[in-house]
This record gives structure tokens, C-alpha cells and sequence, in this order.
């Protein structure tokens, strides 16, 4: 008798965890979807109306909505999903008191109900609420960072300098959604464009640092849509210069506005150590001209002026500097009269060239010599008008 006993209580408890796996697989399944088409089983907890009250919600069956939202409610009265189905429908019904405090609920019920943190986000930016707003959307893009709507909500708090101001304290926050939402601006127009800048500039100054390749993608494609004036504002530079100083490139590479290195067959260029700082070093033997380094600059139109400390020149002109424009034009360089240990050169932008490429060769006459160059220093200004 005591064995049968003992056999019958494990039979018991085995069926008590199968009910309980049945239960548990068919609340997962109509969660999912899958049992959209059946009738609610009552194993689902209540999920399946849920999910029924949903689609009939937003296929204009409000009547049908707010009767298996209600049902649903009865089952499961704590989960975010229902009260947020039960609290749209009945706003939808004209109800809103009842439906503020459901959905009021359902915000409260956690912040993985991703049409409830839009709901909210919504409603606090119309309140002004920013910070708030920021933060719904900030669970928004955790869960899903290319939602069409939470995109069109985070373009309307960039339009405003408030919203600007709270989504820049936002980001100081870890996350993983700012890289793929900053970098995407296809469609944005001008003014959005210039909100986006804005935004990661004041972000800046709050002290948010921006992983370099999150930048290079960004400036890129502000380079791609002829917004230039905007690439250069992304990153402080040195007052009065318009290019970069000899560094080493990230692990995102050189970027847009970097120094890109040539290799080519009796070419050798690097940025290394040398004293208290980098330098670039240039081996380089052969016939001719041989260009060894470049760089993106945005000079405005007129005269600029090009300068580097060149040391181990075995040659009166070791090196020259040309420049062109990404229209095609070109802008006319005067190389200046070579002194020891100094190269410079004057240049002419046109009208109309509003991204340069400055490219750097190794003359032909230093290249028969076998080039061994140390550059270091090199500054790029415009020459203001007046001066000689």
C-alpha cells in the first residue's frame, strides 16, 4: 500500500509540472502570436485575448477591442500588455478617465511593453515633460532601435532645444541604441539635420565622449549630403587650424578627416614617436612623384597657407603639397621658397569647393636620393585678407 501510495503521489507531481510546461508554453505561444486564430483556451492566462483585443484595436473593431480587453483584464488585472489593451480601448471609447488610469497602470507594470513607453513618451513630450519623454524613449530603443515611431518621437525632442537638452543628458547613459539612431539621418531634412549636430554638441559639453567610429559614420554621411559646414562642427579643432596633426589612427580608422597613408611599391609612410610627440616617417625611393599622404579639409574660399617641419631632406624641395576639390575643380598651390627644415606652400580655394582633399608627394628629384623624412607639425590656416 505504501509503495502504491508513494507511485501515485510521483504520478501526481509529475502531471502538476506538465500542466504546468502546457500552461506556460500556451501563455508564450499566444504572447507570440501563434494562437491569434483559436478560441482563448483557458490554460492562456488571459494572453490570448489579450493578443485578440489587440488586433481588433488596431483594426478599428473598438466594440470587439474593449470586450476582449475587458475579459482579458479579469484574467490577468497586473500585466502591462492587457491594462494597456484595456486602457487605449477605452480611451478609444471615449472613456478617459478610466483609460488614463489603466494606462497609468501599465506604465507603472514595468518597461518592456513597448506601445505602453511609447504611449507615455507621447504624452510627456506634450506635456513638456522632457526628461521624462527621454526616458520612455530610452526603454523604447533598448527594446527595438529602429522602431519607426520611436525614431519620428526622437526627432520630434531634437527639434526643441529642451527635448535637445534632455536626450543629451540621456546619453551620458550607457547604451547600445545611440550608435545606429546618430548615425542615421536618411530622410532628415536640413533643420533636422542641424538639430542632430546640435544635440551631440551639447552632449559633448555635458561631458558625453562619443566612440570614434560612431563620429566617422556620422560625419561620413553628413560629407555624403553636402552638409560639410556640419561635419567640421562635430569635433573641436585647434582655434585657426583646419587640419589634423600627425596622430595615430583609432581601431575605427583614419575617419573623414584624418591623415590616410599610402603604400606603394618603394613607399613607406607611418606616424611614430619622435620627441614629445608623433611624427610622420617617409621612406621612399624611385622616378617620380610619389604621394604619400592626404587628408579632408573644409577651407573656406580664398588663400590659405600650408606648413610642416621637414627634417632629413637630402634635396632643396623634398616634398610638395597639391589640393582638389570634390567638385572637380581645382585649387591652385604656390610652393613657396624652400627653407631649411620648413616646407609651406600658398593655396587659392575657388567658390563653390567646399570639400578639399590636401594631398602630400615626395618629389621625384628626393625620391632618386632614397627619401628618409621626419614631417611633424603641420598646420593649415586661411591667410586673412591684407595679408602678403
Amino acid at each position: 500500500m505504501k509503495a502504491a501510495a508513494r507511485v501515485a503521489g510521483w504520478w501526481a507531481l509529475i502531471a502538476l509540472a506538465a500542466l504546468a510546461c502546457l500552461w506556460s508554453t500556451a501563455d508564450l505561444l499566444a504572447r507570440q502570436g501563434a494562437l491569434l486564430g483559436l478560441p482563448a483556451p483557458l490554460l492562456t492566462g488571459g494572453s490570448a485575448l489579450t493578443a485578440r483585443a489587440w488586433q481588433a484595436y488596431r483594426g478599428g473593431d473598438m466594440a470587439g477591442a474593449q470586450a476582449l480587453a475587458d475579459e482579458a483584464l479579469e484574467r490577468r488585472p497586473v500585466d502591462a500588455a492587457t491594462l494597456r489593451v484595456a486602457g487605449l480601448t477605452a480611451i478609444a471609447a471615449g472613456d478617459g478617465r478610466r483609460g488614463d488610469a489603466l494606462m497609468r497602470l501599465a506604465g507603472g507594470a514595468g518597461w518592456r511593453d513597448l506601445p505602453t513607453q511609447l504611449y507615455w513618451a507621447e504624452v510627456a513630450m506634450n506635456a513638456g515633460a522632457w526628461d521624462v519623454a527621454a526616458e520612455r524613449l530610452d526603454a523604447v530603443a533598448r527594446m527595438m532601435p529602429t522602431n519607426p515611431r520611436g525614431r519620428a518621437l526622437l526627432l520630434r525632442m531634437e527639434a526643441r532645444p529642451a527635448g535637445r537638452a534632455a536626450l543629451a543628458r540621456r546619453l551620458a547613459i550607457p547604451n547600445i541604441w545611440a550608435p545606429v539612431h546618430l548615425t542615421d539621418i536618411a530622410g532628415l531634412d536640413a533643420a533636422a539635420l542641424d538639430a542632430r549636430v546640435a544635440m551631440l554638441q551639447a552632449a559633448r559639453q555635458a561631458g558625453v565622449a562619443y566612440d570614434d567610429a560612431v563620429l566617422y559614420r556620422l560625419e561620413a554621411a553628413l560629407l555624403g549630403r553636402g552638409r560639410s559646414d556640419l561635419a567640421l562642427r562635430l569635433r573641436p579643432r585647434p582655434r585657426g587650424q583646419w587640419i589634423n596633426p600627425f596622430e595615430l589612427a583609432s581601431s575605427a580608422g583614419p575617419g573623414p578627416f584624418g591623415w590616410v597613408l599610402e603604400a606603394a611599391p618603394g613607399l613607406d609612410a607611418t606616424i611614430e614617436p619622435r620627441g614629445r610627440g608623433r611624427a610622420l616617417h617617409v621612406l621612399a625611393s624611385g622616378p617620380g612623384l610619389l604621394p604619400f599622404a592626404s587628408q579632408t579639409t573644409l577651407l573656406p574660399p580664398g588663400r590659405a597657407r600650408f606648413a610642416v617641419t621637414v627634417q632629413g631632406a637630402k634635396s632643396p624641395m623634398p616634398l610638395v603639397a597639391t589640393i582638389g576639390c570634390s567638385d572637380g575643380s581645382a585649387a591652385t598651390v604656390v610652393q613657396e621658397a624652400p627653407t631649411p627644415d620648413r616646407y609651406a606652400a600658398r593655396l587659392t580655394v575657388p567658390v563653390g569647393c567646399r570639400t578639399q582633399r590636401l594631398i602630400l608627394s615626395v618629389t621625384g628629384e628626393e625620391a632618386r636620393r632614397g627619401a628618409d623624412l621626419w614631417l611633424s607639425a603641420p598646420t593649415l590656416a586661411p591667410i586673412a585678407t591684407g595679408a602678403p
